[in-house]
């Protein structure tokens, strides 16, 4: 059930029409992408929270899942870095994880209304050392 529902097929296809070269407004974009998402398959995301650390077949594809989001997550921010020719970063898998456990927490265990204001301080935060290259 878990790879027949896999909502990282769905991102990844809106992932490649958003890279743009302002890397707060493509991560915002991401985010609130990936909240839609989270929102449509919300029982699944749920099943999976519940379920990974008492199931250690779900566990592991939780985890395998949970780190295919962090790379997709990863090189899309450095695409968009590349883009915008931004500095590289070197904490980007950090940065990340941070945005995608923030995305769940906020997505499904808060479930936000309106999670606009909540996701662009996010982003500001996790960009707080980005700089320009001139």
């Amino acid at each position: 059930m878990l790879s027949e529902r896999n909502i990282l097929v769905e991102l990844r296809n809106v992932g490649e029409t958003l890279i743009v070269p302002d890397p707060r407004a493509a991560l915002i974009a991401l985010a609130l992408r990936y909240l839609n998402t989270l929102k449509q398959h919300k029982e699944l995301a749920c099943i999976m929270l519940r379920e990974f650390r008492s199931q250690p077949e779900v566990g592991s594809q939780f985890h395998a899942l949970r780190e295919e989001h962090i790379q997709f997550i990863a090189s899309f921010f450095q695409e968009s870095l590349r883009a915008g020719q931004y500095e590289p970063m070197k904490d980007v898998q950090a940065i990340a994880r941070m945005f995608l456990y923030n995305i769940i927490v906020i997505g499904i265990i808060e479930d936000a209304t309106d999670p606009l204001h909540f996701v662009e301080n996010m982003v500001d935060i996790l960009l707080c050392r980005l700089v320009k290259i001139v």
